[in-house]
């Protein structure tokens, strides 16, 4: 594994950023001139509670346990809960296959942590069977054991909406990370899913 490490005093965006700007910004409210509940399109999902929050925004179910779990919420609270900001994340997460055909993975670590001289990258490279095993293997070399219970994937728009139960131990939680593609999706909810597990925010 290849290690390049360098520090800023600026945190970069990460891949995911445009995305979930989308998915997190006030649709306009429409005029409603009737006392009828409004149609599907004009309700703003910032604003509801439902037993789905994520079908009230983009009209596909929550993977069952974690529907349960949300019932009720917000889509600020859902984002809030299940989209935190990691202090070390994944980026750039890509892949190129070697002459045996198996994946070898790119990547920068990010962190931001306390007291550990403002915002660092590491670039990191790893062979892998896949984006999971990458991510897995990248946070348990910086202390982060992420364990996959389940594992859901949806189609959102132009890019990809990942859902992940996961544990350590008996700590056990569910996140959700967006991004551009299934790799970048990937990577930013694993880095979440670290984050909760090993930061006492589940």
């Amino acid at each position: 594994m290849h290690t390049t490490n360098t520090t800023t005093d600026t945190r970069t965006d990460n891949g995911e950023q445009s995305i979930h700007q989308l998915h997190t910004q006030h649709p306009p409210l429409a005029a409603i001139h009737t006392s009828r509940p409004a149609p599907f399109s004009h309700r703003d999902p910032l604003r509801e509670c439902t037993d789905d929050p994520f079908r009230a925004r983009f009209g596909q179910n929550l993977p069952a346990g974690l529907r349960e779990e949300a019932a009720g919420m917000d889509w600020r609270t859902f984002t809030d809960v299940y989209c935190p900001t990691p202090d070390l994340r994944i980026d750039n997460l890509s892949h190129t296959l070697l002459r045996d055909n198996r994946p070898q993975f790119s990547a920068t670590l990010t962190s931001s942590r306390p007291g550990r001289g403002g915002v660092t990258h590491s670039s990191r490279e790893i062979t892998a069977m896949g984006a999971i095993s990458a991510c897995t293997n990248l946070l348990a070399d910086a202390g982060r054991r992420v364990e996959i219970l389940t594992f859901r994937q949806r189609d959102i728009f132009n890019g990809t909406a990942v859902f992940l139960e996961v544990c350590d131990n008996n700590t056990r939680c569910w996140v959700l990370g967006f991004g551009g593609t299934p790799d970048a999706a990937i990577a930013t909810a694993m880095s979440r899913a670290a984050h909760r597990l090993h930061n006492g925010s589940n």
